[in-house]
C-alpha cells in the first residue's frame, strides 16, 4: 500500500515539471483536478488489484488529452454517468479516440451535457484552448447538476471511499471536549443543581462520542468489504471482456445425448 508521503514523492516532480512548461493550465482549473487526482490515486494504490498501476499525473495540458483524466473528474461528480475501467491511459490517437466517443456518449445519453466531434478533434490536435474551455464548461456545468454532498448514496461505487470523518462533527474530540469537567474553569462556582445538570450533559456527550467512534469502525470495515467485491467485479468484468466468443462451427453442433441401460 503507497502512503501519503510516498505517493507526494511520485506527484512532486510531476508538479514542478509542470510548472516549467510554457503552456500551462489556468490555475483555477489545476485547483479542482488535482485534489481528485489526490484521492484518485489514493484509493487506487490502496487496491489489491492495482497496486503496479502508475499514479495518475497532471504536468501539463497533455496528460488530458487521452480523456482518462476528464472521466475521473466526471466520475467525482456522478459515478453513475462514466466508469474508468472502461477507458485506457493511451499515447495512441485511435485509443484516445474510442476514449471520447465513450465520455461523449455517456455524457450526452446520462446528462444532456453535448460535447461535439469537432470539439475532440481540437483537443486530439492539441488545441488547448479549446481544451481549456471545455474544462471550464464542464466543470460549471457539473457544479450546477451534481453539487457535491448533496445527499447521501447506497450506491457501491458511491460509499466504497467516501470520507467518513467530514461528516463527524470535529468538537466530538476537540481538547476542549476532552477536557475533564473538574479542570473546566468557573465550574466550581455554580449552585449544586447547575453542575449536576452540567455533570449529566457530560456524560452524554461522552457516550454519544463512543457510539459516533463505533460507527465509524463498522462503517469502515464495511467500507472494506464493498471495496473488494467492486475489484472482484472489475476483475470479472475484465475476464469477460477478454474471453474469446465460440467458433461458429462449434456453436452450431448439435449437442447428443448418451444414455447407458444396465
Amino acid at each position: 500500500m503507497t502512503s501519503d508521503s510516498e505517493l507526494e514523492e511520485i506527484i512532486a516532480p510531476a508538479k514542478e515539471f509542470a510548472n516549467k512548461k510554457k503552456q500551462k493550465i489556468p490555475e483555477e482549473l489545476r485547483e479542482w483536478i488535482e485534489p481528485v487526482l489526490w484521492n484518485y490515486n489514493k484509493n487506487c494504490m490502496k487496491s489489491q488489484h492495482r497496486e503496479d498501476r502508475k499514479p495518475l499525473l497532471l504536468r501539463n495540458y497533455r496528460d488530458l488529452e487521452d480523456g482518462f483524466i476528464v472521466a475521473v473528474m466526471i466520475r467525482d461528480y456522478c459515478p453513475k454517468v462514466v466508469q474508468t475501467h472502461n477507458l485506457t491511459r493511451t499515447l495512441k490517437r485511435a485509443s484516445k479516440v474510442d476514449n471520447w466517443a465513450f465520455v461523449s456518449q455517456r455524457l450526452w445519453s446520462k446528462t444532456g451535457f453535448n460535447l461535439s466531434q469537432l470539439t475532440i478533434e481540437k483537443i486530439l490536435d492539441h488545441n488547448s484552448s479549446v481544451l481549456f474551455d471545455f474544462l471550464f464548461e464542464l466543470k460549471e456545468f457539473l457544479d450546477a447538476r451534481f453539487p457535491k454532498d448533496q445527499e447521501g448514496s447506497d450506491k457501491s461505487s458511491e460509499i466504497a471511499y467516501v470520507d467518513v470523518e467530514k461528516y463527524i462533527p470535529s468538537v466530538l474530540d476537540s481538547p476542549k471536549a476532552k477536557k475533564p469537567l473538574s479542570k473546566i474553569n468557573n465550574v466550581k462556582v455554580l449552585d449544586k443543581k447547575a453542575k449536576s445538570a452540567l455533570q449529566r450533559n457530560d456524560t452524554i456527550f461522552k457516550n454519544n462520542r463512543k457510539c459516533v467512534q463505533e460507527l465509524k469502525a463498522r462503517f469502515n470495515s464495511l467500507q472494506s468489504d464493498v471495496q473488494e467485491r467492486n475489484n472482484e467485479i472489475i476483475m470479472l468484468e475484465t475476464s469477460a471482456r477478454s474471453v474469446p466468443s465460440p467458433h461458429p462451427s462449434q456453436s452450431s453442433k448439435k449437442k447428443g445425448c448418451c444414455c447407458v441401460i444396465s
